[in-house]
């Protein structure tokens, strides 16, 4: 599963510093409803305005059209017309659109070739626009070593300067620099807090990370209370780890939980949701908990795996 994630309308209205081009084209009040009915999912309202006001040259329209074409929302998929509306906003600097952007050419979605040097430069002009959320995306970047020299040091302080500027995703990976001790001193305790910063921000995977903390104590006391309830919003959100995590806790850890038939159902919807790479080591850790149940448990636990619905 990607690291990488979008902002553009995907999710709520991030408040951003903008040049003043782009504020005045974000401010246009038409334009502005017309997001909010976007992120609504009323497309077809959506783009009876934005279209117009993408033709007329409004780079925040320009950016959600692209956004519409890459997704297929209200509009045939295409994304070679997506690129070319996102190239339209980005050209006048407007930083969601080079977010995404440069989402698509690090990550090489939708069959575009990858290409993470042109990724890197996507991000940097974001940033220089205060879009706090390519902070994240250029630090994997460097994390990875991909555009650019493997660099952890500078990955370290992008991170921390996203956490500053409350990008959650910056916030969940300096998290788990610290707790890894990676240029840092390893601190269990300020990393349980990040994941807890994150996690109130909604970050789905900062829950299944904060379940750990507290079932294995580290940071703090062992609550198994406290790391149900954060492995459950885990799955509620999707995160398919959570699922498998989840699955051996409510199976091994004595509580009002436990329930081995349920344990495996939840590892079952762990596979069921997991990437193409995350599939098989999931089949290894689930084959454990279906070995004393019965093939009625089995299908039983195929049926409440059927009714989570995150």
């Amino acid at each position: 599963m990607s690291r990488f994630l979008r902002s553009a309308a995907l999710a709520a209205v991030i408040a951003t510093v903008l040049p003043f081009s782009a504020m005045a084209q974000d401010a246009d009040p038409e334009v502005a409803e017309a997001r909010l009915d976007y992120i609504a999912g009323r497309y077809a309202t959506a783009l009876e305005v934005l279209t117009p006001a993408a033709e007329a040259g409004n780079a925040n329209a320009q950016n959600l059209l692209g956004a519409a074409y890459e997704n297929g929302n209200g509009v045939e998929q295409n994304i070679e017309t997506a690129i070319a509306w996102y190239e339209k906003s980005a050209a006048q600097d407007f930083p969601r659109a080079l977010h995404n952007l440069g989402i698509i050419y690090a990550d090489g979605e939708h069959g575009i070739t990858p290409d993470p040097e042109k990724a890197r430069g996507l991000f940097e002009k974001a940033l220089q626009q205060d879009y706090s959320r390519s902070y994240s995306n250029l630090g994997i970047l460097y994390e990875q070593g991909r555009g650019v020299p493997r660099d952890l040091a500078k990955a370290a302080e992008l991170y921390r300067q996203g956490d500053a500027g409350g990008d959650r995703n910056s916030t969940y990976n300096l998290a788990n620099f610290m707790r890894q001790g990676i240029e840092m001193e390893e601190n269990l305790e300020g990393a349980r807090a990040l994941y807890a910063k994150a996690a109130d921000l909604g970050h789905a995977e900062s829950f299944n990370s904060l379940a750990l903390m507290f079932e294995y104590g580290m940071g703090g006391p062992v609550d198994n209370t406290a790391a149900y309830m954060f492995f459950r919003e885990a799955v509620e959100r999707g995160v398919a780890l959570a699922g498998v995590n989840l699955g051996q806790f409510v199976t091994d850890q004595e509580g009002f939980w436990q329930d081995p038939v349920e344990g495996y159902g939840y590892c079952l919807w762990g596979i069921q949701n997991a990437a193409a790479d995350q599939r098989e080591g999931f089949l290894v850790e689930c084959e454990g908990l279906v070995e004393y149940l019965t093939p009625e448990d089995e299908t039983a636990a195929q049926l409440f795996a059927e009714q989570i619905n995150p």
